[in-house]
């Protein structure tokens, strides 16, 4: 999938931020919900990018899962973990995007399905801070 239908995937298939609907969440248990998809069991495959939503995300809607509200792996996951221990309601949603590294990921760029793709560094290249060998 290329970056722009990704995105459009995105915002078709899940609920879309909005602080009115976080507060009636109404789970001040440090509940979360996730939006994402699975990560693929080899982190050389794939590069994820997050948004966590909650009460101080910079904004809501569609333009908070624009690339500059986005996070790295070990971010995402550090701040999760913390409103979850902090007990504040947050929605978790992610991207995938295909890393390329010829003879590690079975990408071909040359295949017509990843026209317009934006591959990710491989893994190795990547200077993202790794969480559990995820960058």
């Amino acid at each position: 999938m290329n970056t722009e239908t990704s995105r459009q995937w995105l915002l078709q298939t899940m609920k879309l931020p909005r602080f009115t609907s976080l507060q009636l969440s109404n789970c001040g248990d440090g509940c979360s919900h996730s939006y994402a998809q699975p990560m693929h069991s080899d982190p050389r495959f794939y590069k994820y990018l997050w948004w966590v939503f909650w009460e101080n995300s910079p904004l809501d809607g569609a333009p908070f899962l624009r690339d500059e509200y986005s996070l790295n792996t070990f971010t995402a996951m550090s701040l999760a973990n913390q409103l979850s221990a902090d007990k504040l309601p947050h929605w978790i949603y992610n991207q995938q995007h295909p890393r390329f590294d010829p003879g590690v990921t079975p990408f071909d760029r040359h295949h017509p399905r990843w026209r317009n793709t934006v591959f990710a560094p491989a893994l190795s290249q990547d200077p993202d801070p790794e969480w559990c060998g995820y960058r």
